[in-house]
């Protein structure tokens, strides 16, 4: 009894061990399915507090909402992107070039259906500051800042955006308008 019970843990810890790389390779083939090239233009930003702030060992966030090129290819209505640039406090927010939709991009991106949504989520922060008392006023920020070249961009507000994730260097110029 005792020889058969080490045999069943020989053979068990042998299929683990062997079964190991195999996940580990389905693993690293979905983390690499999840990411996407991208050809597109950062038509919009959203400003938000956080955006401004240069926060320490936080990763800061850039938020940009971007047309893709393959949409206009297959003569289908424009489809936005919500894309999240999170860079450290070594690295810079995204260049003027980049916040250009005259300038074409390729992005490397990860998918986070966790920050999917609308631009009416952002709709509170459009408000203009109100005066509440005398000694207190009430700033709010614009929003959604359409990009130079995309003044007349016509942005579904109602529409879910799907979210990705934009690292520093997951971009490259293509070209302009």
């Amino acid at each position: 009894m005792m020889q058969n019970n080490r045999t069943r843990f020989v053979f068990m810890a042998l299929v683990l061990v062997l079964s190991l790389p195999a996940i580990t390779l389905e693993r690293l083939a979905n983390a690499r399915s999840q990411e996407v090239t991208v050809t597109g233009r950062v038509v919009a930003e959203l400003r938000t507090v956080a955006s401004l702030m240069q926060l320490t060992d936080v990763p800061n966030l850039q938020i940009v909402i971007v047309r893709t090129e393959e949409s206009r290819k297959h003569a289908e209505t424009p489809r936005y992107l919500k894309v999240h640039y999170e860079y450290s406090k070594e690295e810079s927010s995204l260049s003027k070039e980049v916040l250009d939709a005259r300038k074409e991009w390729r992005f490397r991106l990860k998918r986070d259906p966790s920050c999917d949504g609308s631009l009416k989520d952002f709709e509170g922060q459009t408000k203009s500051g109100e005066q509440k008392d005398r000694n207190t006023v009430e700033i709010s920020l614009p929003g959604l800042v359409k990009t130079p070249g995309a003044e007349s961009e016509s942005i579904p507000d109602s529409l879910t955006l799907p979210c990705y994730i934009l690292r520093p260097r997951g971009l490259k110029a293509i070209g302009k308008k």
